[in-house]
């Protein structure tokens, strides 16, 4: 038997069914964007088109060549795609701030009990109602309820978060309560699909345990791996997070130690019964509150994940689905006005316990029964184990994609007209009446030669121009004697970021012997011009965005990069001093935050002179102390309407020192932070801009990546 010949043919089968899925998904995941749609139905589509419902139907002979039925024949592309759902549970994970379940309000609350229990209930009613063709005879029809009831109780947080950033109702309270109670929903259904698919794992088993014996064995289970890894792995994890920071030096260390964190704690939870994608899901958890986690390493990890894994595992999903195969569409018509109207009524009651009106409570509703990708998985680890049939495995599938195509038209239809309280409404005044930069960008300009500088300010200018109507400029300036090697490729990139962020971008090219002439006149009529610029001793002043920032039209900001990162900032810290440039500092701040869950923190320092004024009053500590308390304080009160605007609580920490830069740099330096934001007054002296010696300094010395504020007075 010819067995190399036979593996050269499988791996020659491997590589072409990798390269069409992902030209195909990427093809269609782009379609789905420029609809208004998740990219991840895209990828689904494109499964769904490579597989039997499409290419093989169509084309039965290329569709088996390519795309074998059999077990063996998808077996090495299983593997990848498992490895997809791993580590895309991990980031997901890695995006859930478990903590803020301390902060969820009495309505959010009430909604995700009410968006949990309805649907659950409706899933274990429906799943012992189903025909008993549907049931396979590796699992209990009692088994096959409660992933039934799990799959129509997860939502799709990232789904609703742009649903809602689209409509402008993230920064309402049915915005908040929405986003709040996901991330509730989120966690308890990971947990309950562990649960579910260690029951299932028995059944498939064969072994003949009490039902009640295999439940409190699973809950037993997942409760040793909690606590293990909450008091275990976590101190573990910060010391290797330390260690590798301290001791390594090659490029993606900490890349490939989150990998493998994921895979390890994917492997320990399928070794104790449970699913890998539980275990993933809780290493991610466990990342995101390391002191020292590195979220440039996890942006590197999620572009290779979003741009090849993920589409791959999602097309994988799509490959198992078999439309031809449904028959009659009853169950799947049921299922789906199930799982819509479940969520719906279960959380509107929620909202309505909580507090809120009938329109607004039945737009939490709407917003909840939206789907996403982790009814995929679910679906996925359910054919896996043997709970699912095809054909209800192709329902969920269907399922999923119905309500994420349905819930923005329910939620447009319901938004209209939806009154604001008072309270909103005094919140979005106060915000109005205190706000230096604009609340709402919608157009910027970024003029690009190349270079990290540039990437910094494209990826500043994609997270503040959101919604419906915002536009992003790219330009650039071409010197008609003057070669722009590789500005193609560049702009190019730059382009693709800016459609990955869903911003709708323009790129401009002009011929020009006079750059900052042709800045400025692009800059007319726009809210923000963000402009690289690299750090250097000789300052902004003699640096060639020196003369535009002088005469710029409309609020400005500097972008320096650090190093390589030009994105993925997760840890900012503002300077303030109290003037209006430095709160100009903090609305950036704010407004990059919402769209990309950052922490801030702000840091005011106590200078020299104001702490021998105090010992000269009080003796000892206790006078600085009173001080930063009362500092503290102040800036809480005085911050108080834009603090509210954060979509996280702001740490504010009051620090004494000798010297202002110097505490500022220590400062950055010790809490890891990965963008610094400042403001200052753009104004020209001598014809030359000038922000100040201390600012310069900042500039120059920062260990992270800088974004100076100079707004338009």
């Amino acid at each position: 038997m010819d067995h190399g010949g036979s593996q050269a043919h499988s791996t020659a089968v491997l590589l072409a069914q990798l390269a069409l899925i992902l030209i195909t998904s990427r093809l269609l995941a782009e379609g789905a964007r420029r609809l208004g749609q998740p990219a991840v139905l895209g990828e689904l589509f494109a499964g769904i088109i490579l597989g039997p419902t499409v290419l093989g139907a169509l084309a039965p002979d290329v569709g088996a060549a390519l795309f074998p039925a059999t077990k063996d024949g998808l077996q090495l592309l299983q593997a990848i795609s498992w490895l997809g759902m791993v580590l895309l549970l991990f980031l997901i994970g890695a995006e859930t701030d478990v903590r803020s379940l301390r902060r969820l309000g009495r309505t959010a609350i009430f909604v995700s009990i009410g968006g949990l229990t309805l649907p659950f209930i409706s899933g274990l009613v429906l799943g012992h109602l189903l025909p008993d063709e549907l049931v396979p005879a590796t699992t209990t029809r009692w088994t096959l309820a409660a992933f039934l009831a799990t799959a129509l109780s997860i939502s799709a947080m990232a789904v609703i978060a742009k649903i809602l950033s689209d409509l402008k109702l993230a920064g309402r309270d049915v915005g908040i309560i929405v986003l709040g109670a996901a991330v509730m929903d989120d966690i308890v259904c990971w947990i309950l699909l562990a649960v579910v698919s260690g029951l299932g794992t028995t059944a498939v088993g064969g072994a003949a345990h009490n039902p009640l014996y295999d439940a409190g064995m699973t809950l037993l289970a997942v409760s040793g791996f909690l606590v293990g890894a909450r008091f275990l792995a976590l101190p573990a994890l910060s010391w290797l997070t330390r260690f590798v920071d301290d001791h390594f030096v090659s490029a993606g260390s900490n890349v490939a130690v989150y990998a493998a964190v994921a895979f390890a704690f994917a492997a320990l939870a399928d070794k104790l019964g449970l699913h890998a994608v539980f275990g993933a899901f809780i290493a991610g958890c466990l990342v995101r509150i390391v002191p020292r986690v590195h979220h440039e390493a996890l942006g590197q990890l999620r572009e290779v994940v979003g741009s090849i894994l993920a589409p791959i595992f999602f097309a994988f999903v799509g490959l198992k689905v078999d439309l031809t195969q449904l028959g009659d569409i009853g169950v799947l018509a049921i299922v789906v006005t199930i799982a819509i109207a479940a969520k719906v009524v279960g959380a509107f009651l929620g909202a309505k316990l909580g507090g809120l009106r009938s329109r607004a409570a039945l737009l939490v509703g709407a917003a909840m029964s939206a789907r996403g990708s982790g009814e995929l998985v679910v679906a996925l680890v359910g054919l896996s184990l043997g709970i699912l049939s095809p054909t209800l495995y192709s329902v969920i599938v269907v399922m999923a994609i119905t309500t994420a195509l349905v819930a923005p038209i329910m939620l447009r239809f319901i938004a209209r007209g939806l009154p604001l309280e008072e309270h909103e409404r005094r919140r979005e005044e106060d915000a109005a009446a205190t706000s230096i930069l604009p609340p709402h960008v919608s157009k910027c300009l970024v003029p690009a030669a190349g270079g990290p500088n540039a990437a910094v300010a494209l990826r500043l200018a994609a997270r503040l121009c959101r919604g419906e109507g915002a536009t992003l400029t790219t330009l650039h300036v071409k010197h008609p004697k003057r070669d722009a090697p590789n500005i193609d490729a560049h702009l190019a990139q730059l382009a693709s970021v800016a459609k990955d962020h869903d911003v709708s971008v323009v790129t401009e090219r002009v011929v020009s012997e006079d750059v900052v002439a042709a800045v400025l006149e692009a800059s007319r009529g726009k809210d923000f011009l963000l402009i690289g610029a690299s750090k250097g001793k000789s300052g902004l002043a003699r640096h060639p965005v020196g003369p535009i920032l002088v005469s710029v039209p409309c609020h400005a900001v500097v972008a320096c990069a650090h190093g390589t990162q030009v994105g993925g900032f997760r840890r900012i810290l503002v300077p303030m001093d109290g003037s209006i440039f430095s709160r100009a500092a903090l609305e950036l701040a704010i407004q990059y935050a919402e769209s990309e869950e950052a922490d801030i923190t702000i840091v005011h320092v106590i200078l020299p002179r104001a702490i021998a004024a105090l010992r000269a009053e009080q003796t000892g500590a206790r006078a600085l102390s009173n001080e930063v308390d009362r500092v503290r304080e102040a800036l809480t009160v005085n911050l108080a309407p834009l603090l509210k605007r954060s979509p996280r609580p702001v740490t504010i920490d009051v620090i004494a020192g000798d010297d202002g830069v110097r505490s500022v740099l220590r400062h950055l330096e010790y809490g890891n932070f990965d963008l610094l934001v400042m403001g200052a007054e753009n104004r020209a002296v001598g014809a030359q801009l000038f922000v100040g010696h201390g600012v310069e300094a900042l500039i120059e010395e920062a260990s992270c990546s800088v974004a100076l504020v100079l707004p338009k007075l």
